[in-house]
């Protein structure tokens, strides 16, 4: 009934991924080192979930598209790096700041905040920005991988992400009625 289907992976290419999104998170969690002695304060306000459902899918969309729009252009492949690295970064910000604005209990609130982005969108991340280099590179002709790289599929993977932060977005809606404000 079922077939499987073989995807060779590139693995030289997704550990590359892995290592900039990495590197994004640790910058961007030692980016906060110098606020040690700053008292930040973390407030937050009640919004409606249907508003928190907007905010979250506008914040988390605009990077999936711009990755895979990368895909289509040459040399997009460097935006894609950059913009994973970005992603990383500011992931890597948002831990700082929450462990640091609430000492101990802040290592619970971040793993409680960030526990979804860890689940789904960093994955979602790196599987966007997987095929974003991969057909950079064929349209460059830098490879000669045999990949399910024409413009259907590729639309499709651009589809999928899209119900997955619909999925995540509905997810945060219903599980806060609270967004952070500093």
């Amino acid at each position: 009934m079922f077939r499987r289907v073989s995807l060779s992976v590139n693995r030289k290419l997704l550990l590359s991924l892995v290592v900039f999104l990495l590197g994004g998170i640790l910058s961007g969690f030692l980016a906060t080192s110098e606020y040690r002695t700053i008292p930040l304060s973390i407030k937050t306000v009640e919004v409606p979930r249907l508003k928190i459902f907007f905010l979250t899918f506008s914040q988390q969309y605009w990077l999936i598209a711009a990755l895979w729009f990368m895909g289509l252009i040459p040399l997009g492949f460097l935006a894609s790096y950059a913009l994973l690295f970005g992603k990383g970064f500011m992931f890597g910000v948002t831990i700082g700041f929450i462990i640091k604005a609430e000492a101990l209990f802040g290592a619970y609130s971040c793993f409680k905040l960030l526990v979804w982005q860890l689940i789904i969108l960093l994955p979602l991340t790196l599987y966007i920005a997987y095929f974003s280099v991969l057909v950079s590179f064929f349209r460059l002709k830098v490879t000669q991988e045999k990949a399910e790289i024409n413009l259907p599929s590729y639309l499709n993977r651009l589809l999928f992400a899209s119900i997955v932060i619909v999925i995540y977005s509905i997810i945060m809606a219903l599980s806060t009625k609270q967004i952070i404000t500093s």
